[in-house]
């Protein structure tokens, strides 16, 4: 099997996480630190193709089959011989087992090569995914949908006021005023939609200060969805709304409830700093989706 020479000092360092990044098991910050290498190297990028097409590979070699006993042990004993025979840690070995494996059990499988999109779409989701483990349910809600829509996209400049207001529609185009209104007047608002992520339905602006990313999130509540279902106590009060904090990573989310709408503040901003944002346009965004 010929072993790839990544020669860049980055893809060097990076190479030992791709299977673990494959299989999704890396932290938030390496998984992120990936996914941006990612998107601007083509040579990792075909690794990690190579690497999801024998995953894949393997999986669907496997589906179905019936194991027995001694396929189950001359699995093991493989294993065994390559560890043994290793002296060094290589990215050759777990895929020569995993390749040992399928033919083991079947015959091997062609997989379609992923297409760039595809990749980098998975290294998103197993990012979000990363997220997820960090906070409760509830808060999952509005951070996926921040990252998804917002944290992942290289804003350049911002959409037309008027294109944003006809995107969010007339039930809530007000939503930019009052955030313009409402938060640091040194933001820019560069995105306003309703979008749909993870079979849910959001209207969400983005907001821009140099590096700094905000998101106001919103969402029709499904029934029984309450943050005090997750148990988390209550950071603020502003205006008579409880609201709920949480960090995930270099992300700080607010979350709060108005009526029949699930609300969140997130950005990479302080916790203060996020907080004291959130406290700012709970009150005047709650009364609106009242209204």
């Amino acid at each position: 099997m010929k072993v790839i020479d990544f020669g860049h000092a980055e893809c060097k360092q990076l190479e030992q996480y791709l299977d673990s990044y494959v299989n999704n098991e890396l932290s938030v910050e390496t998984s992120h630190k990936l996914v941006a290498h990612l998107e601007g190297c083509e040579a990792c990028s075909r690794e990690v193709a190579a690497r999801i097409r024998l995953r894949a590979a393997v999986k669907r070699a496997i589906e179905g089959q019936e194991t027995t006993n001694d396929v189950g042990a001359h699995i093991r004993e493989r294993l065994r011989e390559e560890e043994s025979k290793a002296r060094f840690r290589s990215w050759t070995i777990p895929l020569a087992v995993a390749a040992s494996i399928a033919i083991a059990v079947t015959t091997w499988t062609r997989v379609a090569e992923p297409e760039p999109w595809e990749i980098a779409l998975a290294g998103q989701e197993s990012y979000i995914d990363a997220l997820y483990e960090l906070v409760p349910p509830m808060i999952r809600v509005g951070l996926g949908d921040h990252a998804h829509c917002a944290y992942f996209r290289n804003f350049e400049g911002s959409l037309p006021a008027a294109e944003m207001a006809e995107q969010l529609g007339p039930e809530y185009d007000g939503l930019m005023q009052l955030v313009d209104e409402h938060i640091p007047e040194d933001f820019k608002t560069v995105l306003g939609h309703q979008c749909e992520y993870r079979e849910r339905k959001f209207i969400h602006l983005a907001l821009k200060r140099n590096d700094e990313l905000l998101s106001l999130v919103i969402t029709r509540r499904d029934d029984g969805e309450s943050f005090s279902r997750d148990e988390l106590a209550p950071v603020l009060n502003a205006a008579g709304v409880s609201v709920y904090g949480a960090r995930a990573g270099e992300f700080e989310v607010a979350g709060f409830e108005a009526g029949g709408y699930l609300g969140y503040v997130v950005s990479n901003l302080s916790n203060a700093t996020n907080l004291e944002i959130a406290e700012a346009v709970v009150g005047p965004v709650s009364e609106y989706l009242g209204g």
